[in-house]
């Protein structure tokens, strides 16, 4: 039976009255503990991913070592994890969405043997925040009240180690329940992994960063750049989509109180920062979110006095409210003091200086970024310019470096362990890492993670992960390249291999009887050709002909059917998700669904069953094409002039289609023509419409640059070409 608990939220005000707010929770006697142990199965409704048996311990990590040491959970030789719901929400609120993201994108990994445990809402576990307790101390002791359940529950069958870096939760719970033990992450991988040196290595590098992030901010000589406006402040100011602005210090409060909330003299933007590559150190542009392309009108913050938007009592927000600026969509950030320790890709809420403070974008590239302009180039038109105040969301990610010369690390004396790394990345700052091997690892792409960036320090903080490999080397350079886009090569795992068919010599794949029934069997009727060139490993798109009673000949289209094979919220379709596509090299490829299905099951083989979705057109009209499941057999390997008409037939309708901007004079105009367009038999109508007017594309026209004036580039969305089997999986998500 579900028991009803009330939260309170004590809150203080800017005005420093405290202001309660009571939440419902509601707990359950039984929530899924997804562990191959557990007693009753039914009960606690298990589904999904279950943690393995056939382990000496399962692991819980306390909330401030998933913060801290999520890269090395992450290593597939850690298993038997468990994940409390209070360290994962302190992820959340804590570090953020990517990072968050991560630890959601590792639970759902088949690779990894690590689940979730709702804690919070299982009755024997949650447990309410004593008075005066501190969050931190709450969130140790639920997790290690959690852990002594998960004890029990697997009645006593599996040891609990619970981690730790609270100095004071490992003297108070370390002998407090027999079987559960409560010790020091660094103990933990010295006791239970004493030969996972790569784990060692990592744990020490961020034991180091921590360190010097403590040292730097105990001897910190002044600041480089200003502090940002708190993130609680910055969000409680955005709400809806619809830009807000929030004073960001005290005595703003104190002076629109005095001065009758007077319109402050910087409106504030909140946006995604864009760094030019070419002038890294001097250019950054803010395209701000919900902007359209160039020339497009935004919305400027006007103030028209107090506004709540539901904001908690004692935060003032001002309403953006009237249209038609004449700002573009860029917001021009001149400098890496006016950047303020934000990177390429962060969220940011930047404040517009001064017209008289605008300066003008760069349009030629000068020898080095220091130079202000290129020589001879004439000074451009002062654009919007702004610095930033806040950092709304931090998009940090995997760096690959590379170390300075030998020169400069010995210029900095024998034993010193701060060095300056360079990303690979031109968009990114140098990163200060903490390391001995320096000279060792001269010649080498390494990868490092910024941990922090304080305003005392010119560069941010960050340590080393991993080696990729020499610095030229075939293997190394691709590697980086995977990392530089974040791309995930790893083999697929065992519970992901299955859940796909088998295709062997001892057990050949075959139509099921039921399959059998249910298609249309087109192997003896159709004549089937496929169009792809000759050499194609993955044949997945055919045609076929045959001559029908009255003379007329009938076409049938068909595609490989990929979805039969990919059950909805396998593991295997989970992992196709994350992976999104296939990726191609000059040497390799790294799919996206296993070769079993790309290239053998679903890829088209001469005298080889396979299933196909078919569409067979009929001659009426209007037409009225025969759409359903089927079973072929290829005929012929290859029909190349049907694949060169097609390109041809794109190319042609590309050149005839002109822009759609030459059809629309405002998107007001386009809002109101949609809203006239109903038909009083049919709202579906009205829907079908929208839906091609927002989210169509248009046929792409690829030419060079240098062919065509600038003013004549327009954007088409891509088209694209459903031919091959990764595409039309992605069709099915």
């Amino acid at each position: 039976m579900l028991q009803k608990r009330e939260k309170v939220l004590l809150l203080r005000t800017f005005h420093g009255r405290t202001l309660r707010i009571v939440r419902e929770h509601y707990l359950r006697p039984s929530v899924p503990c997804n562990s191959q142990l557990c007693p009753q199965p039914a009960t606690c409704h298990n589904d999904g991913k279950l943690l393995s048996s056939d382990v000496t311990h399962y692991m819980v990590p306390d909330w401030k070592v998933v913060q801290d040491y999520l890269e090395i959970l992450e290593f597939p030789e850690l298993k038997g994890i468990v994940f409390m719901q209070t360290a994962c929400q302190a992820v959340q609120r804590q570090r953020g969405r990517r990072q968050y993201n991560k630890l959601r994108n590792l639970l759902k990994d088949a690779r990894h043997d690590c689940v979730l445990f709702a804690n919070e809402f299982q009755q024997s576990c949650y447990l309410p925040r004593e008075r005066g307790e501190s969050m931190e101390k709450w969130q140790s002791r639920s997790i290690y009240n959690a852990a002594a359940w998960y004890y029990h529950h697997c009645q006593h069958r599996m040891p609990i180690v619970m981690v730790t870096e609270d100095e004071e939760a490992i003297q108070q719970y370390g002998s407090e329940t027999e079987g559960v033990f409560v010790i020091s992450f660094k103990n933990y991988l010295d006791n239970f992994w004493p030969d996972l040196k790569a784990a060692h290595e990592l744990c020490e590098s961020i034991l180091q960063s921590r360190r010097e992030r403590e040292n730097e901010s105990q001897e910190s000589h002044g600041k480089e750049y200003p502090e940002h406006v708190p993130l609680e402040v910055l969000e409680a100011g955005i709400k809806s989509g619809r830009y807000i602005q929030v004073l960001s210090q005290a005595s703003d409060f104190k002076s629109c109180q005095q001065d009758g909330l007077s319109k402050p003299e910087s409106p504030m933007f909140k946006g995604t920062l864009n760094v030019n590559k070419h002038r890294a150190q001097m250019e950054a542009f803010v395209r701000l979110q919900g902007a359209s392309s160039k020339d497009s009108d935004l919305e400027r913050i006007m103030f028209e006095g107090p506004h709540r938007c539901g904001l908690p009592l004692g935060f003032m927000g001002f309403l953006c409210a009237a249209p038609q600026t004449d700002l573009v969509s860029d917001i021009l950030i001149h400098g890496m003091k006016a950047r303020n320790r934000s990177i390429h890709g962060d969220v940011v809420v930047v404040e517009l200086l001064p017209k008289s403070e605008w300066k003008g974008r760069t349009a030629a590239l000068g020898e080095s970024d220091g130079d202000d302009r290129a020589p001879g180039e004439a000074p451009s038109e002062p654009m919007p310019t702004g610095r930033v105040v806040g950092i709304l969301q931090k998009n940090w990610r995997d760096y690959v470096v590379t170390f300075p010369s030998i020169e400069e690390v010995q210029s900095q004396g024998k034993n010193a362990q701060k060095i300056l790394v360079t990303p690979w990345d031109y968009r990114i700052p140098k990163i200060r890492i903490s390391t001995q091997q320096a000279e060792a690892l001269q010649d080498f792409r390494v990868v490092v993670r910024i941990d922090s960036w304080e305003s005392t320090s010119m560069y941010p903080n960050g340590h080393f992960v991993r080696v990729l490999g020499r610095i030229g080397d075939l293997e190394g350079e691709i590697a980086t390249i995977l990392v530089e886009n974040s791309i995930s090569v790893v083999p697929f795992s065992e519970a992901q291999m299955c859940e796909m068919p088998v295709n062997t010599p001892e057990n050949p794949w075959k139509v099921s009887s039921q399959e059998e029934r249910e298609r249309k069997d087109l192997r003896k009727t159709h004549l089937v050709f496929s169009i792809d060139p000759s050499g194609c490993e993955d044949v997945d798109d055919t045609l076929s002909v045959r001559a029908l009673d009255n003379g007329n000949l009938e076409l049938g289209v068909h595609i490989a059917d990929v979805t039969h094979f990919v059950a909805p919220h396998s593991y295997i379709d989970i992992e196709a998700r994350t992976r999104a596509t296939t990726y191609y090299l000059a040497d390799r490829r790294y799919d996206m669904l296993p070769a079993i299905l790309s290239a053998d099951v679903c890829s088209l083989l001469g005298g080889v069953d396979s299933y196909f979705p078919t569409a067979l057109p009929t001659p009426a009209f209007p037409p009225s094409p025969l759409f359903g499941g089927s079973f072929i057999s290829l005929t012929f390997l290859s029909l190349p002039p049907v694949f060169s008409f097609c390109l041809l037939s794109f190319c042609l309708a590309g050149r005839l289609l002109l822009p759609l901007v030459d059809f629309l004079k405002s998107n007001k105009a386009l809002a109101d023509s949609l809203d006239n367009a109903n038909d009083p038999n049919d709202p579906i109508v009205n829907k079908l419409l929208r839906s091609m007017a927002t989210q169509a594309m248009s046929n792409a026209l690829y030419f060079s640059t240098g062919s065509c004036a600038e003013e004549e580039f327009h954007h088409y969305g891509e088209w694209l070409q459903f031919s091959s089997v990764v595409a039309k999986a992605l069709s099915k998500l």
